[in-house]
């Protein structure tokens, strides 16, 4: 198992699907940001200072949405 320290979560747009991926990631304790977006303004700016202050080490993942 990957030590999830070493990422960071970025949610896209809620749905059924993002929903379960939060749930997922909280019972894991995997550090995750979740703007509370919908589909149509699912996109990565809504993080631009949270992915521009990660730490040295830690790689972003976004999770659906678009740039």
């Amino acid at each position: 198992m990957t030590d999830s320290s070493h990422y960071h979560f970025f949610l896209g747009g809620h749905d059924a699907e993002m929903l379960e991926i939060r749930k997922i990631l909280e019972a894991r304790s995997c550090p995750f940001s979740d703007a509370g977006l919908r589909w149509d303004n699912a996109r990565l700016s809504a993080y631009e200072r949270e992915l521009a202050s990660l730490e040295p080490g830690v790689t972003p993942v976004c999770i659906e949405p678009t740039s």
